[in-house]
């Protein structure tokens, strides 16, 4: 909702300046950023579609020289995250502004083993159980 206002993305961009990190855009941001859709559910309904966002921003970060790939959408970051498959990267912009750097890496395989085996299957009825 911010990529026709700017104001949260502008007040991150300010903040990381001040704390010293140096940024590169990417070819495609603000009000012509890419979306993948996810926070939206739209991956569930064309996922070819969302995987092919995802991997142009994941190549403009490269293009861009990034390290590190903010984004201010969680759906986003665990789905960058996933596809990149460490390669670059990807961290919520409010984890970075905070001090607090997740490990993103690997986190959907992280969370479906959860599910996995005879546990994984129990635990898995459990949270439809009325």
């Amino acid at each position: 909702p911010d990529r026709f206002e700017g104001v949260f993305a502008r007040q991150v961009r300010e903040h990381l300046d001040r704390l010293g990190y140096r940024r590169v855009e990417l070819a495609h941001h603000g009000r012509h950023s890419v979306c993948c859709g996810s926070s939206g559910q739209l991956g569930h309904f064309h996922p070819d579609w969302a995987r092919e966002h995802e991997e142009q921003n994941l190549a403009e970060a490269r293009a861009a020289g990034a390290t590190v790939l903010l984004a201010d959408c969680q759906a986003c970051v665990l789905n960058l995250a996933d596809r990149a498959g460490g390669s670059i990267k990807v961290q919520h912009a409010l984890n970075v502004l905070l001090g607090f750097e997740e490990n993103y890496d690997d986190v959907k395989k992280k969370a479906a083993a959860m599910f996995e085996g005879e546990e994984g299957e129990e635990l898995y009825l459990r949270l439809y159980d009325d």
